[in-house]
Order: structure tokens, then C-alpha cells, then sequence
């Protein structure tokens, strides 16, 4: 797990969060000091695991623009971001 965390730049201390993690996984970082979930306090870094885009989408519905609404590169926006 060291090397994962290692490679993804995390750095230890920081307010860390994981969502939808297979459970070992979950586990695993629960030790390391991740919690598994979000609190008031921003998380400085964040993992979360899906299996496909429409679970993007489902999570994060409230931030994204509507699936018809694509950038240049054809994903979709999300608020905030410029054209």
C-alpha cells in the first residue's frame, strides 16, 4: 500500500479521505489515516473508486453540467471550468 500512496503523491499528516473502496483496500487505509468520510474540514487529498463512468456521474451529479454539455476534449464539465 506504501508504494501506491507513494506513487499517487501522497504525503503523510494530510486530512485524507477514501470513497467507495473495495474493502481490503478501505481497510488498509483506514490504518494509513484516511477516513472514510467527508467532514466538514476540506479533505486535502481524496481517492475514490468506481467501475465506470455513470458512477462518476451519480456521485458527483450535483457538480457536473448535464452529460450533453462537453468540453472541446468531449468529457463533460464541471462547474467552474472554462471553455
Amino acid at each position: 500500500m506504501g508504494e501506491m500512496l507513494r506513487k499517487l503523491r501522497y504525503k503523510e499528516g494530510l486530512e485524507s479521505v477514501v470513497l467507495n473502496a473495495p474493502e481490503v483496500i478501505e481497510k488498509e487505509l483506514k490504518r494509513a489515516g484516511f477516513s472514510t468520510e467527508i467532514r466538514p474540514r476540506k479533505p486535502q487529498f481524496t481517492l475514490l473508486f468506481v467501475k465506470n463512468r455513470a458512477e462518476v456521474e451519480e456521485l458527483f451529479k450535483p457538480t457536473l453540467r448535464p452529460s450533453s454539455t462537453t468540453a472541446s476534449s468531449g468529457s463533460p464539465t464541471r462547474r467552474g471550468d472554462r471553455q
